[in-house]
């Protein structure tokens, strides 16, 4: 649950990051924000992951 909550704070401050690097036109900041999405999307991913495979394992 963590993990999810973790990912969840990730995607929104890497869309603010982006949105706030787009406004001041600075690529850096917008890529990074962007980079900061992704790395949210992908600790919500494993986090599916691992509750699938702990399901399976239980039945």
């Amino acid at each position: 649950m963590a993990e999810r909550t973790k990912g969840a704070l990730l995607i929104l401050s890497g869309g603010a990051r982006e949105l706030w690097g787009r406004v001041m036109r600075d690529r850096e900041t917008a890529l990074h924000g962007r980079c900061e999405q992704l790395a949210g999307r992908a600790a919500i991913a494993c986090a599916r992951a691992r509750l699938s495979i702990r399901t399976a394992q239980t039945i």
